[in-house]
C-alpha cells in the first residue's frame, strides 16, 4: 500500500534551540525511514519547513508507527495512492 505523505513543521516551533531540536529529529526520522526500506521517494519543500515521502507500507498502522513521533511536531497528511497500472486495469474493467 503506497502513501504520499507530507510533513510540515508546526509554525509554533520557533527559537534557535527548538529549531535545532526539530532539525535533529527530522534527520533521525528520515534516516530511520530510509533504513526501513519503505521509502520510494522523498524530498524537501523549498517554500516550507517540511517535505514529502512516498512510502510503501503494509497498513495504515505501519505508516503511523513509521512516522511517530513526528505527529508531535508537524502536520502530517497521508493519501493512499493507486498506481497507474492498477488504475488502468480498473478503467478497462469499468469499460
Amino acid at each position: 500500500m503506497r502513501f504520499l505523505t507530507t510533513v510540515i513543521a508546526f509554525d509554533s516551533i520557533t527559537g534557535d534551540k527548538e529549531i535545532a531540536a526539530l532539525r535533529q529529529l527530522f534527520i533521525k526520522k528520515i534516516k530511520a525511514i530510509r533504513d526501513s526500506g519503505k521509502l520510494i521517494e522523498g524530498g524537501a519543500f523549498v517554500d516550507a519547513r517540511g517535505g514529502f515521502l512516498l512510502l510503501d507500507v503494509d497498513s495504515a498502522a505501519e505508516l503511523q508507527e513509521l512516522l511517530a513521533p513526528l505527529h508531535d511536531v508537524a502536520h502530517i497528511q497521508a493519501r493512499a495512492i493507486n498506481m497507474f497500472d492498477d488504475l488502468g486495469k480498473l478503467l478497462k474493467k469499468l469499460g
